[in-house]
């Protein structure tokens, strides 16, 4: 099993296995994801961007950890969940979130930040300023906005303005999950930096008709000079499978011996020491 570098706060490192043994799976109440917030209780994988074809790493998708403070895992959809209510917590969560990563983000090629559309609405059309400062502030100029929808249906109208603003001001822009992409019309799909699907939204090799749709969207994006990102990369037929279809990019679980773990709030190692 592969072992990756733990950085503290102190900067020392050590080689462990950053796998958790158990799932995430609490459901927070208010009270509590606003505290995980508070605290800062995070901890983010690094996971590496690979160009299919060389295997060179060219950016990285990180994947954000929550604890609650008696050592309880907290999936991110939760988290959010629990704050979809309270549009402005929402906000608050998803910058704070997003510096903390932006903060202890490794050297080499873009980051690929998700923003759920969601989150972004309360701030209207300074959203796009606000992202701006933030990615300024920890000299990030190169990350790449990717947007994505936890609804489950996909308000088309919001995804395509929300996509229209933030490249409207100067910032690169990913549409991140089959029923966003889906949903753009060819001049969108035409105009991102990257579309990214999910090794599971592919269907393998024997549904013609879904793969013939992904091959649509794969030529809308590399025709107007855009990438294409398989997500969720688990094995070497996933691998086979992005490379037939001819996706620019992978990332995944079977290139984690690439990744890099921070953990850098103390209450979330003594969490996962305890465990």
């Amino acid at each position: 099993m592969a072992t990756f570098r733990r950085n503290t706060a102190q900067g020392s490192a050590e080689r462990f296995d950053p796998r958790p043994r158990d799932r995430a799976t609490a459901t927070p109440s208010l009270a509590v994801a606003q505290e995980i917030v508070r605290a800062r209780r995070f901890g983010v994988l690094y996971r590496p961007v690979i160009e299919a074809t060389t295997g060179e790493t060219v950016g990285w998708r990180p994947a954000v950890r929550l604890v609650t403070a008696d050592g309880r895992r907290v999936a991110a959809r939760e988290l959010f969940r629990v704050l979809h209510a309270r549009p402005r917590l929402l906000l608050h969560a998803e910058m704070e979130i997003k510096r903390f990563v932006l903060e202890h983000a490794p050297k080499g090629g873009p980051l690929y930040l998700r923003v759920d559309a969601d989150a972004a609405a309360p701030a209207g059309e300074d959203f796009a300023d606000v992202f701006r400062a933030l990615l300024k502030t920890h000299r990030a100029e190169q990350a790449v906005v990717e947007v994505t929808e936890n609804r489950p249906a996909v308000d088309t109208h919001r995804l395509h303005r929300l996509i229209c603003h933030l490249s409207a001001h100067d910032l690169a822009v990913a549409a991140s999950g089959f029923a966003v992409v889906r949903a753009l019309p060819p001049d969108l799909l035409g105009g991102l930096d990257c579309a990214i699907l999910g090794a599971d939204e592919l269907g393998g090799f024997r549904d013609a008709r879904r793969l013939a749709e992904i091959g649509r969207v794969i030529d809308a994006v590399t025709a107007g000079g855009g990438r294409t990102l398989l997500a969720g990369v688990r094995w070497p037929e996933d691998l086979a499978l992005a490379r037939y279809l001819g996706f620019s990019a992978v990332s995944g679980l079977c290139f984690d011996h690439e990744a890099v773990l921070q953990v850098w709030e103390e209450s979330y190692v003594l969490a996962r020491a305890t465990r």
